[in-house]
């Protein structure tokens, strides 16, 4: 997408946006790849945010993925190929890399948000839950900041949204965001 160019929700294929009494519902629509986001998920997940701030009947935006997973990250199979190849080793390579739009859409989003974690949530699918206002996590939930895995530094969120959202009042956060994979339940502990 040209630098400016928005998505409209009616040409979404990758997210599905609805708006049901004034909460704003942002799908992540990929099953059959775990809910990986491609380019064109990256640019919808931005158009999806930036609508529910525009629009003043949204006054709370869900962030959840369509089952049987949250968001397992950047699908990587698809922007390391073909045409967006040279575009995603520039980004992961820059010695200042930038904020995907999409994160910062999100963090920019002047409504709350809540993040419905039905799956694996993991590498930047972990993301959107750091930022959220809210997280709610069902029994299958597993969360995840992988990227240390592959040699490679996490979005916004990953650099200290872990900390401050698992630490409680005179208890030190027991997560830390380097490799592991945590069970929903270990969360809540």
């Amino acid at each position: 997408m040209a630098k400016g160019e928005r998505i409209a929700p009616a040409d979404f294929t990758c997210v599905l946006y609805e708006v049901r009494d004034h909460v704003a519902i942002v799908t992540i629509n990929r099953p059959e790849r775990r809910n990986a986001l491609n380019r064109r998920a990256y640019d919808e997940a931005e158009a999806a945010f930036r609508a529910a701030s525009a629009d003043p009947d949204v006054r709370c935006v869900v962030v959840t993925g369509a089952d049987p997973a949250f968001c397992s990250g950047e699908d990587v199979k698809e922007t390391m190929t073909g045409e967006q190849h040279d575009k995603s080793v520039a980004r992961l390579t820059a010695v200042r890399p930038e904020p995907t739009p999409a994160a910062v859409a999100v963090l920019e989003c002047d409504r709350p948000a809540i993040a419905a974690v039905n799956g694996a949530a993991g590498g930047w699918g972990m993301e959107p839950t750091l930022f959220a206002d809210m997280r709610i996590a069902s029994e299958q939930a597993k969360f995840g900041e992988i990227f240390i895995k592959r040699g490679l530094i996490s979005d916004v969120g990953g650099c200290g949204g872990c900390r401050r959202s698992s630490a409680r009042p005179g208890r030190p956060s027991s997560f830390s965001p380097a490799a592991l994979l945590m069970q929903a339940r270990r969360c809540a502990t």
